[in-house]
């Protein structure tokens, strides 16, 4: 009896982070499908709206070159991890190669100052709610650990259903770019890793938010009534994205449950 209820409560905690995910995913798929956000001429609405189109960087965020040496435009913003190597191993079968798996413990969003245009004008984009949202700090504040700073079973920011990347991702040792971050004992960093995945000036970017006028130009942000979405696919690839990903988390979810109930109420 006892390790019945053992293993209800296991399953029942284990399913918290995939409805939690599913919430999320949730908030932005369904106005998206209902059609909040209109393609109305940015010019003529403050309402929520779904933008296209390609990205100026007008000032990139500090140190992007050190994460993106070898990229010939400039980052306007820049998705970033924290990770370390797990007692695991990952298959890429395309590839044939054995790699060692990672565990990310911290992420966020660095950003300088871009836009994206399009036939209509100019839009700059303003992702702090993203930060606000997924509770992150600056790569500058991060420290060495395998510890999350904050336990939290909301996805994080490099794993968020607002933020949809599919650049290619980087990867320095973090002993390589140790000044970057807040720890600077570089001992600290061995096995650690900062991965990062880019927007690039001139990358197409669908994005969805609200929109504001500050001085007279446009810029599109998100409320936790409108949520902010960047994506570097078009509407229809960013939708079935986030079907397959409330699918997913939905049969993980409904067999932990299962489990949670069979053990707990029937065994």
């Amino acid at each position: 009896m006892e390790v019945n209820v053992f293993i209800s409560a296991v399953s029942g905690i284990l399913s918290v982070p995939y409805f939690s995910n599913i919430a999320a995913t949730f908030k932005i798929f369904w106005p998206i499908r209902s059609g909040t956000y209109t393609k109305k001429r940015i010019a003529d609405t403050v309402d929520p709206v779904v933008v296209q189109g390609d990205v100026t960087v007008n000032s990139p965020p500090e140190e992007s070159k050190r994460l993106f040496p070898n990229y010939n435009s400039e980052v306007g913003a820049y998705l970033w991890r924290i990770s370390y190597d797990e007692a695991m191993y990952t298959i890429d079968t395309k590839n044939r190669t054995i790699t060692p798996a990672k565990a990310g413990y911290e992420s966020g969003i660095e950003f300088g100052d871009f836009s994206v245009t399009n036939r209509e004008g100019i839009v700059k984009i303003d992702p702090a709610w993203l930060i606000s949202t997924h509770n992150t700090i600056l790569l500058s504040e991060t420290t060495i650990s395998t510890i999350p700073r904050t336990i939290s079973f909301s996805p994080s920011m490099w794993s968020s259903p607002y933020i949809h990347l599919t650049s290619t991702e980087t990867i320095h040792p973090l002993e390589e770019v140790i000044d970057l971050i807040g720890s600077k004992d570089a001992g600290e960093a061995d096995q650690h890793y900062v991965e990062s995945k880019p927007i690039e000036n001139g990358t197409t970017l669908t994005v969805y938010g609200n929109v504001r006028i500050e001085d007279g130009a446009p810029i599109i942000h998100g409320t936790d009534a409108v949520p902010l979405a960047i994506t570097d696919r078009g509407a229809t690839e960013f939708r079935h994205y986030l079907t397959r990903r409330l699918i997913k988390n939905g049969v993980v979810a409904s067999l932990l449950i299962i489990v949670f109930v069979f053990n707990w109420f029937i065994i």
